[in-house]
């Protein structure tokens, strides 16, 4: 295997619980590779649900350097560019083929800035159409921690979320500002209070919660937080910002590798980088216009608003 052994704990819709062991992962991911034998060219569509096999069959198709997309049983694999389908079962051909180089960038990179390890419990309970699963999954493949699978229905329903977080203890944990915000105050309190297990939290999706992270972090709090940004057009996370416990303001962060930041005329933030993306036979541009006007306050770019009136919000993903 080319990712470093990882174990799988999921926790089914029904309640019940797998542990799949780095032993027990292996055996599946190479079974899988079988069943990917014939593949040559194309993309693969993954149509299956959210489960530990899932995860098995993107670690398969890493490893055979296919590329692949996740999609959702209400949607058409043959519309999104799909030459294949895997169902879980079998792989069957697609009637269409539609060229798309996609490559897996700067994970390793992440794994070393958030320092994880191979004794870490990485909480995986972003929805897999929500490109920042892909750091969830790519952390663990990389680092050898452990993978929490949960189901979607945790995420929108924050009694759930909660039970998660104090009974598995997490130790790197990914939310968008809206979930951490449906948690209710004595979730919040052990989350940022001086006992919290949660060694590593990457808050991103939206703008940064930092009245909400100041009310109830304590002095003592152990756990670092991570203001992440990116745009989907260009990666899942492009800079990142610790945020200390006397931060003020929410600044951009430091671009990761190979990640280029620009201002316009307009101040408006754009984000390029060396590496190029081939989609259909076009190149795509230097720079990626984020839609974000930034100003610069002590030596650092900060987001003071938007160049039209399209907000993110209210992310549940």
């Amino acid at each position: 295997m080319i990712t470093v052994p990882f174990s799988i704990q999921e926790v089914c819709d029904s309640g019940e619980e797998l542990l799949l062991s780095a032993h027990a992962v292996c055996e599946r991911v190479v079974s899988l590779k079988h069943a990917f034998r014939d593949i040559s060219t194309g993309i693969v569509a993954l149509l299956m649900e959210r489960s530990s096999q899932l995860v098995c069959a993107v670690v398969a198709l890493v490893e055979l350097h296919i590329p692949f997309i996740i999609v959702q049983q209400a949607h058409d694999p043959v519309s999104l560019g799909a030459r294949w389908i895997f169902d879980g079962e079998q792989v069957s051909v697609s009637v269409k083929l539609f060229r798309v180089f996609l490559k897996l960038l700067q994970l390793v990179l992440l794994r070393e800035r958030f320092s994880i390890l191979s004794t870490d419990v990485i909480l995986c309970s972003t929805s897999f159409c929500f490109d920042p699963s892909i750091v969830e999954l790519f952390l663990s493949f990389t680092s050898g921690a452990r993978l929490l699978l949960v189901p979607d229905r945790v995420r929108s329903q924050p009694h759930l979320l909660a039970s998660i977080l104090k009974k598995y203890k997490p130790t790197v944990v990914q939310l968008t500002p809206s979930v951490l915000s449906l948690l209710d105050e004595a979730t919040l309190s052990w989350i940022f209070g001086d006992l919290s297990p949660i060694r590593c939290l990457l808050i991103g999706g939206e703008r940064f919660p930092l009245k909400l992270v100041r009310l109830f972090r304590t002095p003592s709090n152990p756990t670092r937080i991570f203001d992440v940004y990116g745009i989907t057009e260009v990666s899942c996370w492009a800079t990142v910002a610790e945020i200390s416990h006397k931060c003020n303001h929410v600044a951009v962060g430091t671009p990761l590798r190979s990640t280029l930041l620009s201002v316009s005329e307009e101040s408006e933030l754009l984000i390029g980088g060396t590496r190029r993306c081939c989609v259909n036979g076009t190149w795509s541009g230097e720079f990626t216009a984020t839609g974000d006007v930034v100003e610069e306050i002590d030596g650092h770019l900060v987001i003071v608003g938007r160049t039209d009136d399209q907000v993110k919000a209210i992310v549940f993903s």
